[in-house]
């Protein structure tokens, strides 16, 4: 993440505007990736696949934020990846222990663990719920700093970019 803030921090202040279209473009790539992430994640029957698709949603929604370039977005991103990181290990770890247990991969193989084994599976509920960006979670919070860096706030792109007011106006 420090090496993306620094390609993207050069490129933003290497020579004001001719790189725009490259900023551009890794705005569009992470939006096509995270949309790929998504719709990859909720067609999966096998958790690691699953996995591995949501962690391509959730990079893409960092880049989306680094992509801004202002301290807001970066601090949004930095916190969302910390967050998204932290789920993301938790959900790996406990399915890796059920899966362990019940010898498949796949999210069939899991119906009904979560009653004999209760700690964990109150940990993955949180952890994805976490991921899902429910309100009052880590998840949520990142993501909300996040829309909150790109489409409103002090330091969001449109407010930074935005005319300075006229002076004669009272």
């Amino acid at each position: 993440v420090i090496g993306l803030i620094k390609v993207l921090v050069a490129l933003y202040y290497s020579a004001e505007g001719s790189n725009a279209a490259i900023l551009d473009g890794f705005n569009k790539l992470s939006y096509l990736g995270a949309f790929i992430g998504i719709l990859g994640a909720l067609t999966q029957k096998n958790s690691k696949r699953m996995l591995a698709y949501l962690s391509l949603a959730q990079w893409s929604i960092c880049l989306l934020a680094l992509s801004n370039i202002s301290l807001v977005s970066v601090s949004a991103a930095i916190f969302f990846y910390v967050g998204s990181s932290l789920g993301l290990l938790s959900v790996f770890i406990v399915l890796g222990t059920l899966h362990e247990q019940c010898r498949s991969n796949y999210l069939n193989s899991l119906k009904g663990v979560a009653r004999y084994k209760i700690p964990e599976g109150v940990l993955l509920l949180l952890s994805i719920l976490s991921l899902a960006g429910l309100p009052g979670l880590m998840g949520f919070s990142g993501i909300a700093l996040i829309m909150n860096a790109l489409f409103g706030g002090e330091g969001s792109r449109r407010k930074c970019r935005a005319q300075p007011p006229d002076p004669r106006v009272g």
